[in-house]
Order: structure tokens, then C-alpha cells, then sequence
């Protein structure tokens, strides 16, 4: 199911230096390897520091970092481009673009399955998708022996959620489960969570754990690490969704056995309960009828508490036992996400996991880093701009942070201060403290050093969609300052952190310097791509012909061409999508194939999948091709709004991933 294409860069060189790819699960390209040696393999590897995080991969969920992907060996960790990556999704909202603004031009209206009537909008009907794509993709499940197109076909099935005649999509996907490749095996587990059925728990708590059953459903002697870690995130796909508070008790109560239990040989698994458990919310119980139940399960109060007492670093003993540093970089993200639409009854979390960010007790300097920077993720979280006391708190330890802490944690406490001066707190004065994080973030926009002013840039425009979207005004001054050093940025490598924060904000007195930038970077793709993605935020539909022009000469240029794509699909442009199939008819080398029919995947419309079904069902298109068309139909008739990775995706510690997460390409986050 679609990988990190990160190895696309290598097509850039052309057809003449083209080698047949390798392929990950459903047509991802993997022609680069990892940049380092994982550290999920913990004993097995000789590297002593984390898996170096991929970016997620360029499908319309998420789009590699042309320039991280460029040059892996020497990728920088501290870039703005990681963050931005992993939690674009909201920010893009593609599906509200595709299904909004002008209607199907009449000579392109797609007639209604069941009523044979005219349709007028880019969504698919439910009679087109049970009728036409479901059949489609079950029969691909039931022809298809290439892993690529199996893998695309089970996620995309997930996404809809239709029935096929008497077979249900829970009992067609689970005959997966035992397929020999375990690419294949995997993605199944993953497709069980997407599909979000509590009938599917106790097989993803049997995968988790390894048990005698589970072995049977894979027909192995033992449950590969990699599926029993896909069955903890699936476990926590179906927690996240509204349902039996009894369901959720049960996840946890498993979730917790496996991160209580003593260390593995790897970690991926302790770190897959981890996520899990932060995406399974109990009900939320007053501590006054919690019968005095100390049990993990009673509560979301009793979660907390298991979660915060795992995070402490004082526990030295069980830590060495049980609780490994790694694991632990997690639980902060996992903490932020159970507080989450909590009240002042919770403020006691709140200032423990700030007490915990704040600590230094690791005796590793090295370990300290990683639980700050998973903590300094989370305290963007759970803060607010009020003038309370907690709140308050936690803008001082952050702009401690900001000023005195390493390199990384410097950059992620600009965003965090960002994501806190934008939400409003508790009392009369929500946004008490907005105007001093602005001043904040302004004087390391001006002031700063050089590498600073990047995510100074990207974090007024955090700063800024947070005040939108909270209805809270925002101030003028930021926005100019803001524009003025876009316009005076001439480094390729930097003003896509510029763009992007102006576009996210959504300024759109911003777009003539924004289409300057388009014009003025011929010599960087990536420049280019970021300016493409900016104007389509800034719904700026003047930039439509702009950015179309970069289309039929980035074909050789695919992390141009999916960028040029996403601002294009952003802006609601109708053409897009047509131009792309005609494209794809007059591509002959494989290579101008799988971008374009990536791209195409990644616009989303109705119209879309009469081409990608012909891709699917093409026997002489590549595997990859088949692969990448059946999960572009996941995405044209995805239920959700956003995509189920982003419930991931979202904050969670990417400075210390794992094989399973998206390290070399292969993790749930490289997936469509």
C-alpha cells in the first residue's frame, strides 16, 4: 500500500538511467534505503540512536520532502520540513476543497448508478461506490497475486466500509491475514483497524499478543513482530472511534499488558501499545466515583495516571525492567491526546506531564533529548493563552525551552508557543498571553539566527490558523512581518517554511508574493512545489494557470508534479484531474506512469474513477500502477474526512520512531 516514495527522486534522472523499482506495500516506490540503521530492531541493529523518520509518503495524505528525500544519507533532522509532513493533514483539509466550489461542467457529469440521473458534485455517490468500485476491488482480492495491488485494494476497502453481497468486508479482509507475504499480512491488520469494527478486537489483541489462534490466522510458528505492532495501531484506529465504553476498557486492558510486560528484543510493539493507548479514550469519571478502583481500566483519571507514573524517570527500577527510555518518548503524545476536551478536573495532569517536560533526572543526555522533545510536543497540546496560572506555566517552561534547550528543542518549542497562544484558555481573559508568543515568534523571525527563522515563519502561521479557527482576531502586524521577509528570502532550502506559514493563515493579500516565488525559484523544485501549495491555501484561484503551466514540464520531476497537484486540488480546480488521464494515456515508460497515476490518486474526484478502474484492471500496467490506482479509489471514496494516518500521524514524537512507525519507508505511516 503506497510507501514512502521517497525513491522518486531517483525517476527524476529520466527515462535513460531508469531501473526497475522495488516495491513496498501497494506500488510505493522504495528505491533508496533507509538513511540509517533502524533502532526498532534494538539488539539486532548497530546503530545506538533511533530509526531517522521518513517524511510520509507523496500521495494526497502526505507528500515526501522533496529535499529530505533528495538526500537521505545527509538528512537533517531539525529541518521545519520534518514537522510539517507529519501534521499537514488538518491543515490541507483536501476532501472540503475537492467537494467545494464549482460544480462537474455539464459535458462531465457522471450519471448516478441506481437513478440514472445527472450528479452535480465531486462527491461519489454511494450507489456508484457499492455498485462499481467495491465490486472492482473485491475482485481484485480474489484475482491478484501481486502484493502491490492486493495491499491497495485491502486499505481501500477499509476506507469505504461497504458489504459485498453476504460476504462482509470484516470476514474478506481477515483472509488476508495468513497470505505469505507479509506485506500483504500486514496491511490486513491495518485494514481491520481502518475499518473500525469492534468485532475485530479480539483478532488484533490475538495478533498483538502473539497468541496460539493468531498463529493460525497468519500460519506461522509465531506472530512476525511487524504484524503483532500493525495489530496495536489497529487497535488503536478502533478505539478513536465513538462506540461500547466496554470495547475501549478491553483495548486498554490489553494495551496495558504488553507495555507492563518486560523488555523485547524490539520495541516496535511496546511502542505500537503506546500510540494505541493515547487513541483509546476512556469515559471520564470523577474522581468521586471511582470507587476507589486503582485500575488502569476504571477510567480515563486511572489511564492517566498509568500513563504519567510510566513516563516518570524516577521509577529506575521498573524502567530498567519494563519501561524502555524509547517506549517512553511516546507517552507524553499519548498523555496530550487523553486530555484532549477535558476540563479544569484534569488541570492535575496537566501540570505533572509540564513538571516531567521540565525534569532533568535521564542520566543519558541523550535520552533526556528524546523525552523533552516527545514532551514539548505534547505541552503544545494541553496548553492555553490564558492568564491561569497552569497556563501560564507552561508558556514560561516553554520559552525556557526556546532559549536554553538544544537545537531541536528550540524548534519544536516555536511551534509548540505557537499551537498555545492560538487556543484559548479557561476565565475572562482567554487569550491573555497571544500578544507576548507573538512577540515572541516575531523576534526570532527578525532576530533569530538564520535555521531559526524558518520555523519562526512556519509557527506565525501555526500561530495564525490557530486564532482562525478558535474566531479570535488576528493581528495585522504579524502578517506583514511575515510578508516582507518572504518577499527578502532568496534561499531555496528555506522559503517553503515562509509559504507555507503564510499560507496556512490563509493570507491572502500574501498571493502576489507567493506567485513571485513560483516564478523567481526556477532552479528548485522543491521552491516551486511549496509556493504551489501555499496559493492553494491561500485560495488564490488567479494562481490556477500559474501552476498548471508546471504540470506538462514536471513529469521527469514528480516531487514538483504531486505539489503542483496538491495546489491545483486545493484550489478546486475541475481540469486537473482530465488533464492528468490524458496524460496517462500518452505515457509509455514507467516511470511518467506511476507519477502520473499517483497524482491522479491524489485529486480525488468522481471523475477519477472511471481511469483509475481501467489502471486497476489493466493487466500490463506495472504491479506499482495497479497497486497506486486501487488505493487512489480508497481516496476518491474515503468516508473520512481526513485520513485515518493523520489520528496517528498528528504530534506524535517522529525524533524517535520505529521500523513499524515509518522508518525505511515500510511503516503504517508510509501507507495510504
Amino acid at each position: 500500500m503506497h510507501r514512502t516514495i521517497r525513491a522518486f527522486v531517483v525517476l527524476a534522472a529520466g527515462a535513460a538511467a531508469l531501473i526497475p523499482p522495488t516495491v513496498g506495500h501497494g506500488g510505493n516506490y522504495r528505491g533508496l534505503t533507509s538513511p540509517v540503521p533502524p533502532i526498532a530492531r534494538d539488539g539486532a541493529s548497530a546503530s545506538p540512536g533511533p530509526a531517522r523518520p521518513v517524511p510520509p509518503s507523496w500521495t494526497r495524505d502526505t507528500l515526501v520532502c522533496g529535499r529530505i528525500g533528495q538526500d537521505p544519507g545527509n538528512a537533517d533532522l531539525v529541518l521545519w520540513d520534518y514537522w510539517w509532513e507529519f501534521n499537514r493533514a488538518p491543515y490541507l483539509d483536501l476532501k472540503s476543497s475537492v467537494y467545494h466550489g464549482d460544480l462537474i461542467p455539464l459535458e462531465d457529469i457522471v450519471l448516478d448508478v441506481d437513478a440514472q440521473r445527472p450528479r452535480d458534485t465531486l462527491r461519489p455517490s454511494g450507489a456508484l461506490v457499492r455498485h462499481k468500485v467495491v465490486p472492482a476491488l473485491v475482485n481484485v482480492l480474489e484475482r491478484e497475486r501481486a502484493p502491490d495491488p492486493l495491499s491497495g485494494a485491502l486499505v481501500a476497502l477499509a476506507k469505504i466500509g461497504e458489504v459485498q453481497g453476504e460476504s462482509t468486508l470484516h470476514e474478506l479482509v481477515s483472509e488476508f491475514l495468513g497470505h505469505p507475504n507479509q506485506e500483504v499480512s500486514e496491511t490486513a491488520a491495518v485494514a481491520l483497524g481502518i475499518l473500525g469494527e469492534d468485532r475485530a478486537v479480539p483478532v488484533l489483541v490475538g495478533l498483538l499478543e502473539d497468541t496460539p489462534r493468531a498463529r493460525e490466522l497468519v500460519r506461522r510458528i509465531e506472530v512476525p513482530v511487524r504484524t503483532r505492532a500493525f495489530a496495536g495501531y489497529a487497535l488503536g484506529l478502533i478505539g478513536n472511534r465513538p462506540g461500547d465504553g466496554a470495547v475501549r476498557q478491553k483495548i486498554v486492558r490489553h494495551l496495558i499488558g504488553i507495555l507492563e510486560s518486560p523488555h523485547f528484543s524490539r520495541r516496535d510493539v511496546k511502542v505500537a501499545a503506546m500510540t494505541a493507548l493515547g487513541l483509546t479514550p476512556l469515559d471520564v469519571v470523577d474522581s468521586a466515583d471511582d470507587g476507589g478502583d486503582s485500575s488502569q481500566v476504571a477510567s480515563r483519571r486511572a489511564q492517566l495516571r498509568f500513563l504519567l507514573d510510566y513516563l516518570d524517570e524516577t521509577n529506575r527500577k521498573e524502567n530498567r525492567s519494563r519501561r524502555h527510555w524509547f517506549v517512553r518518548t511516546h507517552a507524553p503524545t499519548a498523555i496530550a491526546r487523553l486530555l484532549e476536551g477535558t476540563g479544569a478536573d484534569f488541570d492535575w495532569a496537566r501540570w505533572e506531564l509540564m513538571a516531567q517536560a521540565s525534569g532533568d533526572a535521564a542520566e543519558s543526555p541523550h535520552v533526556r533529548d528524546q523525552l523533552r522533545w516527545g514532551s514539548l510536543l505534547a505541552l503544545g497540546q494541553v496548553g492555553g493563552a490564558s492568564d491561569s496560572g497552569l497556563d501560564e506555566a507552561i508558556r514560561a517552561e516553554l520559552v525556557r525551552l526556546l532559549r536554553s534547550g538544544d537545537l531541536q528543542s528550540r524548534r519544536l518549542a516555536l511551534i509548540a508557543l505557537a499551537q498555545v497562544g492560538g487556543r484559548p484558555g479557561r476565565g475572562p481573559t482567554p487569550f491573555a498571553g497571544t500578544a507576548a508568543i507573538r512577540g515572541e515568534l516575531l523576534r526570532q523571525l527578525s532576530k533569530g539566527k538564520t535555521t531559526m527563522k524558518p520555523w519562526a515563519a512556519l509557527a506565525l502561521g501555526v500561530l495564525g490558523r490557530q486564532l482562525l479557527d478558535n474566531d479570535a482576531q488576528i493581528d495585522t502586524t504579524a502578517a506583514l512581518a511575515l510578508r516582507s521577509a518572504t518577499a527578502e528570502n532568496r534561499r531555496p532550502s528555506d522559503i517553503g517554511a515562509y509559504l507555507v506559514g503564510l499560507g496556512i493563515r490563509r493570507d491572502t493579500e500574501a498571493k502576489d508574493i507567493a506567485l513571485e516565488k513560483l516564478a523567481d525559484f526556477q532552479g528548485s523544485d522543491v521552491a516551486r512545489g511549496y509556493a504551489a501549495i501555499a496559493l492553494g491555501l491561500m485560495q488564490d484561484r488567479s494562481a490556477i494557470e500559474p501552476i498548471r503551466s508546471l504540470i506538462g514540464s514536471s513529469l521527469d520531476k514528480p516531487e514538483l508534479l504531486m505539489r503542483a497537484v496538491l495546489g491545483l486540488t486545493l484550489l478546486g480546480d475541475k481540469q486537473v484531474g482530465s488533464d492528468l488521464t490524458d496524460m496517462l494515456g500518452e505515457a509509455e515508460d514507467p516511470a511518467r506512469q506511476v507519477a502520473i497515476t499517483a497524482a491522479l490518486s491524489m485529486v480525488g474526484d468522481v471523475r477519477t474513477i472511471d481511469p483509475l478502474l481501467d489502471l486497476m484492471q489493466n493487466t500490463e500496467a506495472t504491479a506499482t500502477v495497479r497497486g497506486l490506482a486501487a488505493a487512489g479509489l480508497g481516496i476518491v471514496c474515503d468516508r473520512a474526512a481526513l485520513p485515518w494516518s493523520a489520528r496517528i500521524a498528528n504530534h506524535f514524537n517522529y525524533r524517535a520512531s520505529t521500523v513499524t512507525l515509518t522508518g525505511g519507508g515500510n511503516g503504517i505511516l508510509d501507507l495510504f
